[in-house]
């Protein structure tokens, strides 16, 4: 995806509801209803690995595609070669009878986004809705409440140096047995992560042709690493910031 300038995607419609199933194998499938047995035609939604398992016959020949359930991603260096690559994947969509949702397609932009992440040229960016979400959550009133933050902004750790030091009074209270307790070091931490997504570095897409610079720290509760690349301009970027929390033995 390095140096591509032109993006499309592609939204499948009901991608399992697209898979008919054998007649031999629908039994299977039966479920009882109170008023009377039935047999799927089509795949149900969420049988395992069947859709992906598709997508992977279909599209793994190709480099220059992306595929994530029923979501393609298409990328290209040029509008030529780019018209080129949509005709291949048209192609394999019209040859196996697979639908797309028009509404949810870009053809031809230059950014997409693409599982809650916006790619450009210029590399990786947050999703900046996903970013307002998160903003505009109001502070937690409950363990359930820190979970869900944390699982959001946990998505976006890959953008935030340090993350795991940064969410760590967070943590301490969805420990097993922790009382709840709101104190200004958890308001802290959340309007610190909070700001950190609105600041967001735009990552680089990694050159595998070029090497890469892996930069590491710690403390005494968590270590942080950045894998970075020198850009066209010799200036060194980030690809991606990595961090964990040391358990009660790695901090001896």
């Amino acid at each position: 995806m390095h140096g591509c300038r032109v993006f499309t995607k592609i939204d499948l419609a009901s991608g399992y509801h697209q898979m008919l199933v054998m007649p031999s194998a629908r039994k299977y499938t039966a479920f009882r209803t109170h008023r009377d047995v039935y047999e799927w035609v089509v795949a149900p939604m969420g049988m395992a690995g069947i859709w992906f398992r598709l997508m992977r016959r279909l599209f793994d020949k190709f480099d220059f595609v992306e595929v994530y359930m029923d979501d393609i991603c298409v990328f290209s260096q040029t509008n030529e070669e780019h018209s080129d690559h949509l005709c291949s994947i048209c192609t394999v969509l019209r040859t196996e009878k697979l639908y797309a949702r028009p509404s949810k397609c870009s053809f031809g932009v230059d950014s997409v986004n693409f599982l809650g992440r916006t790619i450009s040229k210029d590399g990786l960016h947050v999703d900046q809705s996903k970013v307002r979400a998160i903003e505009k959550r109001p502070e937690p009133q409950s363990s359930k409440d820190v979970l869900s933050f944390v699982g959001l902004a946990s998505y976006y750790r890959k953008f935030i140096p340090d993350f795991a030091e940064l969410v760590r009074p967070l943590s301490g209270l969805l420990k097993k047995g922790a009382k709840w307790h709101w104190s200004e070091d958890e308001r802290r931490a959340l309007l610190t992560i909070k700001f950190a997504l609105q600041q967001a570095p735009v990552l680089q897409l990694p050159d595998y042709n070029k090497p890469f610079v892996v930069t590491t720290d710690a403390s005494g509760f968590c270590c942080g690493t950045v894998i970075s690349q020198l850009d066209g301009d010799g200036n060194d970027r980030p690809v991606a910031f990595m961090s964990k929390r040391l358990g009660p033995h790695e901090q001896h």
